[in-house]
């Protein structure tokens, strides 16, 4: 107890990281590339939200994009294949 005061704080954890993580999470639960859709409804967040955090995670490498039609638009995310190292 005499010791405790010279410890080092923990470091606080940011909400964006805890929610990227919980929508990897997501992704491996439902086994199958994840929509926008999937994380509005599992984090009860808006759309745009929910795509900002999936081009986050593409940006990090996290998840792959799946290019519907002549790759125009993006409606699901795979996920990478050594995120698993990040969790």
């Amino acid at each position: 107890m005499a010791l405790n005061r010279y410890q080092p704080a923990p470091t606080p954890i940011s909400r964006a990281l805890l929610a990227e993580k919980e929508i990897i999470l997501l992704t491996l639960q439902l086994a199958k590339p994840i929509r926008p859709k999937d994380v509005e409804n599992h984090l009860c967040i808006d759309h745009k939200t929910a795509v900002l955090m999936l081009k986050r995670l593409c940006a990090k490498g996290w998840l792959l994009p799946s290019i519907r039609g002549k790759g125009e638009r993006i409606v699901r995310y795979e996920l990478a294949h050594d995120v698993l190292h990040y969790l």
